[in-house]
């Protein structure tokens, strides 16, 4: 059997659509998490020791991961993302076990993705007063959000749930604080 150059041809412009679907899928995947279960994993690899970020005020000030003084909870969000939404009462629970714990509790932080008015007003819609960094989407330490990372500072290691928390993850975020209550400091 024989193949005509045209046939080829439009097998190679299928392949390339193919592979274009695939990385824009890929893309699509980067801004937000395509399914609510969590996926977590510890120990993960997070590069740079400091995300560039910046204060609501657009004063820069990056964040440190893997190098802190104290345990701290990264919220990685995006005021558009409907997971995000999902998960907020998640992370209110959170924050509540967080301050049970007193001062030397892992500090949570806020990561977002959106601009400072509209976290701002996100935020207090769903009633979360954390500390907040705003984040460029290309710097993310995890490839989606909601996410939740877990800072050891005794060890530099870091846990991180994608997706809406369920409540074994819950469970399991809030064991870790309590393990590294004043962890560091």
């Amino acid at each position: 059997m024989k193949i005509s150059k045209g046939r080829v041809v439009e097998l190679v412009v299928v392949g390339l659509l193919l592979v274009g679907t695939a990385w824009l899928g890929r893309l699509v995947q980067h801004n937000y998490v395509v399914h609510p279960s969590a996926v977590a994993s510890s120990g993960i690899a997070v590069a740079p020791m400091a995300v560039p970020a910046r204060l609501a005020t657009g004063a820069e000030a990056a964040l440190a991961v893997r190098a802190v003084s104290q345990a701290q909870v990264l919220l990685v969000v995006s005021t558009d993302c409907p997971y995000c939404e999902q998960n907020m009462p998640e992370w209110k629970r959170l924050a509540a076990t967080f301050d049970a714990l007193g001062a030397n509790g892992p500090r949570p932080v806020i990561l977002s993705v959106s601009g400072a008015e509209e976290t701002a007003t996100y935020l207090q819609r769903h009633g979360l007063e954390a500390e907040v960094r705003l984040v460029d989407r290309a710097v993310l330490p995890v490839t989606g959000y909601p996410a939740t990372v877990a800072v050891d500072p005794s060890t530099g290691a870091i846990s991180a749930w994608t997706g809406v928390l369920s409540e074994g993850d819950h469970q399991a975020v809030a064991a870790w604080a309590e393990a590294r209550q004043g962890a560091g400091s």
